[in-house]
């Protein structure tokens, strides 16, 4: 098509028209400066409300008057309660739990300190350590059954956690602890070494090991009748006395004066026949809760001025395998004149103790030195001059 005079050929455009967009304002009232701060005290009040402790559980702080609260080392203090023994549940043989007050069975279990303390204040730093490093399995095992174990902890390993500082204290708080019949002193083949265990972990392998070994009374003591009551007897009378025998050994005499004490209180026609305190001394070596001090070891018993230390039946096991591994270590590190202590882990990785235990108690006995350098620690053994 042939376009004409005023027509270009193409489709008109519309005239383009104008949007109009309208603004709305929200409406909003603005308060003045003092309503926004008011409101503002009033949320950060009802935080404080919701987040304070209540008077119940709030912790007060240390006064002179109120010494309970006071810290040790910046520490919590630990606070335990006694044992009740008209209401503490007692364990026997056979896996039974009996009520204290049972009238069948008046031989006391429980381990308190006094039958009158409700509370006593334990030391927090030391028990805190002692519990970290049963934790952390750094301890020696002494098995007992159902592949269980308890854990024995060093003295030098309880030291080696603090500085010399507080040498004095932890030292102060240890006494404390076994006078608190918290801690049990073992018995370990040298006498530089002092071993601590838990009281409750003692009480828990010498009742295992009475539920699964059959050690009889000596022959003359009583009648096949009451044997296993008269046993049960004498190992429930033996841990209820713990809190009694806090130095490092057990006298003889003791064992007999307080074994007669405890026959003058056992009264009645339940209780079983009398046993002599020789007797019971002789059940508890044989069961090898006790153990004969090697200085009167050949004195053949009987004697009064005897003394014994806690033993359990496996911790002579325990004691023979770590002695072992640690002259294999000593004979491992004489091998040369300084060894990383990398190589040494890894050279000594089937021993059947801890490699790191066994350096940590070398190294307290200045036994070996570590020498720190910039591309790792070396071990050198202490020769005697």
């Amino acid at each position: 098509m042939v376009g004409t005079e005023g027509d270009v050929g193409s489709p008109k455009v519309p005239p383009i028209q104008r949007i109009v967009v309208k603004k709305f304002k929200k409406n909003r009232k603005r308060g003045t400066a003092a309503a926004r701060t008011r409101n503002a005290i009033v949320v950060k009040n009802s935080m404080k409300s919701l987040n304070a402790p209540s008077d119940k559980n709030r912790i007060p702080k240390p006064t002179r008057n109120n010494p309970s609260t006071r810290e040790s080392f910046g520490l919590p203090t630990f606070r335990f309660a006694a044992a009740n023994p008209s209401n503490s549940v007692r364990k026997y043989p056979g896996g039974t739990n009996r009520v204290g007050n049972d009238a069948s069975h008046e031989v006391q279990n429980d381990f308190s300190l006094n039958d009158d303390e409700t509370e006593e204040e334990i030391p927090s730093d030391t028990l805190m350590a002692v519990h970290s490093l049963i934790q952390s399995d750094q301890g020696l095992h002494v098995p007992i059954t159902n592949n269980g174990s308890v854990q024995v902890i060093l003295e030098s390993q309880i030291y080696s956690i603090f500085d010399d500082n507080h040498a004095s204290n932890v030292n102060a708080e240890l006494l404390e602890l076994v006078r608190a019949n918290k801690l049990q002193r073992m018995y370990c083949h040298d006498l530089s070494t002092m071993a601590f265990m838990m009281t409750e972990d003692y009480v828990k392998a010498v009742w295992d090991s009475y539920n699964h070994q059959d050690v009889m009374l000596p022959r003359d003591a009583s009648t096949a009748r009451n044997t296993d009551t008269q046993k049960e007897e004498i190992v429930s009378w033996f841990l209820a006395q713990l809190h009694l025998w806090t130095n490092l050994s057990i006298s003889e005499s003791s064992l007999e004066d307080q074994w007669e004490v405890h026959n003058d209180k056992s009264t009645g026609d339940a209780a079983p026949a009398a046993i002599e305190a020789r007797d019971v001394v002789r059940y508890l070596l044989n069961a090898q809760f006790l153990i004969r001090d090697p200085k009167h070891a050949l004195s053949g018993g009987g004697n009064r001025n005897d003394s014994y230390f806690l033993w359990l039946p496996n911790w002579g096991i325990v004691l023979k395998t770590w002695n072992e591994a640690r002259q294999q270590l000593l004979t491992l590190l004489a091998q040369r004149k300084e060894m990383s202590k990398a190589n040494v882990l890894q050279k000594n990785r089937h021993s059947k103790i801890s490699t790191s235990f066994l350096l940590n108690e070398l190294l307290s006995k200045e036994k070996i030195r570590v020498v720190e350098r910039p591309f790792g620690s070396f071990i050198q053994l202490v020769r005697d001059p």
